[in-house]
Parts: C-alpha cells; sequence; structure tokens
C-alpha cells in the first residue's frame, strides 16, 4: 500500500471511531439498508450520493439511540432525485439536499432505520 492510500485509510478508520462505529462493515451495513429501503419505497427515484455524516453522528447519534432504547445511532445525508410519480409533500423531478437518515442499533446488533428526511 502506498503512503497516499495509508493515509485515506487511516483517515477513514479515524472518521468511523469519532461517529461511534467499530468499523467500516458496521458503515457499509447501515447504508446497505438505507439503499435497500430507498429501492423499495422510492421507485423511480434516484439516491445521488449517500455519505456518513460524523459531525452530525457525534452530535446526535447518542440522542437518537436514547429515543429508540439503542446503543449507538448513526447518521447519512445524502442527495436524492425524485421520480416523476412521487407522491407525498416532495415535488416530481427535483433534487434534494441534506435529506437524513438515522439509524441505530443494540451494541453489536444489526442496525435500524429509525427515520429519514429533513430531521
Amino acid at each position: 500500500m502506498t503512503k497516499r492510500g495509508v493515509l485515506i485509510f487511516a483517515a477513514i478508520f479515524a472518521a468511523l471511531m469519532l461517529a461511534g462505529c467499530s468499523s467500516k462493515g458496521s458503515v457499509k451495513s447501515a447504508e446497505k439498508i438505507i439503499r435497500r429501503h430507498f429501492g423499495w419505497a422510492w421507485q423511480g427515484s434516484e439516491l445521488i450520493d449517500l455519505e456518513l455524516d460524523v459531525e452530525k453522528t457525534k452530535s446526535a447519534g447518542g440522542e437518537w439511540a436514547e429515543k429508540y432504547g439503542d446503543d449507538e445511532g448513526i447518521i447519512f445525508v445524502s442527495t436524492i432525485k425524485t421520480s416523476k410519480n412521487i407522491e407525498g409533500s416532495l415535488s416530481p423531478n427535483q433534487y434534494y439536499s441534506g435529506w437524513e437518515w438515522i439509524l441505530t442499533r443494540k451494541e453489536n446488533g444489526g442496525w435500524k432505520l429509525r427515520d429519514w428526511g429533513f430531521t
């Protein structure tokens, strides 16, 4: 591994630890739950990007976990493009940035998608 690769890996690992997540796999499993939900519930819409929000996870993840009686909370932020047939309060064929996804879990348990939207 190159020196740059080591630095990138160290930065990712540090971000995960600051967010309270024990591993990259833990974050990937949470991301997978979001993507699965999005594909099912938002048919025809597009998940443009999805990123772990380390700062929000540090500041509010614990509160979300406590709200649901869990030990850990993690917050992702995304940009979405709605489909032409979207229902509800969002407009069709629009981009929305800052869309949040909140997941919680018991220690070493599986993530549960608890809330989403502009929280």
